[in-house]
């Protein structure tokens, strides 16, 4: 029985908490850091959308000795409705997305990535959020499988958060939240938690909104590679998030949190520390803008020597709008992850493992018709580690076509 059937009778006025990762699939194109997807008739309540890319990578498989090059197809179908109706929103973003690869035919696959969310208002005190979100997508920075090649990730939730105003500006919060992720890493096992929050927000005339969330979840690995893993967990975060608009021309957001994850069968897995995400866009000038965020990670992975990482990503995107119809992008990225958390009769002596990741690119976006948008991309990924085999260097061609109905 899914986490909405169970609640429904009990939150029928509640609405769920949107996970913070976007729905939209990621290609191996795709840099971190969640960069703005191009979209025609943005406009419009109700689009159908489809869309071509076509790439090439000179090292398809991440591979540190024997670098494959391989042409890589991908079509994609969706659909965008943003409806409102008195106090009530409906949202709804869906896509199909089919990857073909001209040699490494053992990659091909299917993805499904959605958000559908009903934001609802009742009286002047009453509010709140369901939704539903799904997101599947190749993880260019994870470790390469010899017999599948990059990991693939599917990451999905439900959530449900009802919301009671308190006074001028102060807003009470609780929410229901089930999460899941899969991947095809054996170093990093299939979960789900399922947990509740109570919060606090605070919100200025300004649409600057300060929260406080408390959130406390139980969790359950499958799938762990090592025998005897570390079986079930409790979660527990506390968090907080500003969003704001400091001028007509620089907007903020950031989430910054204290993660614990504590395990009950092997304690030498537990570990805890900051989580954090901060970006902020500055509208320089009329054709100029510039984008930057920071990105504190904390995950696990259960390896022989390890249970769990840690890294920082930055990232730097400065835009120039050359015309109405014409824009120029770069993008730089780069950061670290240290993996920790050696569990016993890990070798002694050997140092953790430290990768250093870097990518940068060059965007080219033309706005063709108003329902048609092209773009053409260069982008170059390299990861540098102190454990041999985990180091490569990747090229990446790609030209692509979106069209909106």
């Amino acid at each position: 029985m899914s986490l909405l059937e169970l609640t429904a009778p009990r939150f029928c006025y509640a609405a769920a908490l949107c996970a913070l990762l976007p729905c939209a699939a990621q290609a191996q194109i795709t840099p971190l850091g969640d960069p703005p997807v191009p979209q025609v008739l943005a406009d419009q309540p109700l689009v159908w959308r489809a869309g071509v890319q076509w790439q090439h990578d000179d090292n398809v498989l991440r591979s540190s000795q024997a670098p494959l090059a391989d042409r890589i197809g991908v079509a994609s179908a969706g659909v965008r409705l943003d409806q409102t109706y008195g106090r009530q929103r409906l949202e709804l973003d869906a896509q199909i997305e089919g990857y073909r690869y001209d040699r490494a035919s053992q990659l091909d696959f299917n993805a499904l990535n959605y958000l559908a969310a009903w934001n609802w208002g009742l009286g002047p005190q009453w509010s709140g959020r369901l939704s539903l979100q799904r997101r599947q997508y190749v993880d260019r920075f994870g470790q390469t499988r010899d017999d599948s090649g990059l990991i693939r990730r599917i990451e999905s939730s439900e959530s449900a958060q009802v919301g009671y105003r308190l006074g001028q500006g102060w807003q009470a919060l609780a929410g229901l939240y089930a999460r899941r992720q899969d991947q095809n890493d054996p170093a990093e096992p299939d979960l789900t938690i399922n947990g509740a929050e109570l919060g606090l927000r605070y919100s200025l005339p300004s649409d600057s909104t300060l929260a406080y969330w408390f959130r406390q979840g139980r969790g359950q690995y499958s799938g762990a590679a090592l025998t005897g893993g570390a079986g079930d967990f409790d979660e527990g975060e506390h968090a907080l998030e500003l969003t704001g608009l400091l001028s007509d021309r620089l907007r903020i957001n950031g989430q910054m949190a204290y993660l614990q994850r504590e395990h009950q069968q092997l304690r030498e897995r537990d570990f805890s520390g900051v989580v954090a995400r901060a970006g902020f866009n500055w509208a320089i000038s009329a054709k100029t803008s510039l984008g930057a965020g920071f990105v504190r990670e904390l995950a696990a992975y259960q390896s022989s020597d390890a249970s769990y990482f840690e890294g920082y990503r930055g990232f730097v995107t400065p835009q120039w709008q050359a015309s109405a119809k014409t824009s120029l992008r770069l993008r730089f990225e780069g950061g670290q992850r240290q993996y920790k958390g050696a569990p016993v009769g890990a070798p002694v002596g050997v140092p953790s493992r430290r990768d250093t990741l870097e990518m940068a690119s060059l965007e080219l976006q033309w706005q063709a018709l108003r329902q048609l948008s092209l773009s053409a991309t260069v982008q170059r990924d390299e990861r540098r580690s102190n454990q041999p085999g985990a180091q490569y260097r990747a090229r990446i061609v790609a030209l692509s076509a979106q069209a909106g109905f």
